[in-house]
């Protein structure tokens, strides 16, 4: 029999199991590393990084001033990276990791891009006098003859 730390005697099959469940469970863990930048390829330093595993808790991280970030000792599974910083929209990465098969990421955030501009705005406006709403034409001589004449293919009639 062993004694283990907290004075618990314990079968050496039942140590034996334990240490060989913890390796299996530890073996099975990875990591990812990566990091962040911006554009024109720069590192983004203090941005905040977040890996949200499917099942589980959420773990965070803040960018060194290279703009890299480091996981550890990682489950299998589905998992939403999302990183942002001030000044730069939020890029979001959905991704599955396997098994002892560590990841490596680069994220490229995008600038929040604002415009300033002057604008300067002039209307004009017509003023309508209700009390002079008609509307009139005058017809002159060559008018009146135009519209008296029949259209082309067109005969008149006597008697109607």
């Amino acid at each position: 029999m062993l004694v283990s730390q907290s004075g618990v005697r314990m079968p050496k099959v039942l140590l034996l199991v334990s240490v060989a469940l913890a390796s299996i469970s530890s073996a099975a863990q990875t990591s990812i590393e990566g990091s962040v930048r911006d554009r024109a390829g720069k590192s983004v330093p203090d941005a905040r990084v977040t890996l949200q595993p499917e099942e589980g808790k959420t773990v965070r991280a803040i960018t060194d001033s290279a703009g890299s970030f480091h996981f550890s000792a990682l489950d299998a599974g589905r998992y939403t990276l999302q990183a942002q910083a001030d000044g730069f929209y939020v890029s979001i990465v959905d991704f599955v990791l396997r098994p002892r098969q560590p990841l490596s990421f680069t994220i490229e955030l995008q600038p929040k891009d604002s415009a300033k501009q002057a604008v300067e705005v002039s209307a004009h406006s017509l003023l309508v006098d209700p009390q002079k709403t008609g509307s009139s034409y005058t017809f002159t001589q060559q008018d009146l003859e135009k519209a008296s004449r029949p259209a082309d293919g067109l005969h008149r009639r006597s008697g109607q």
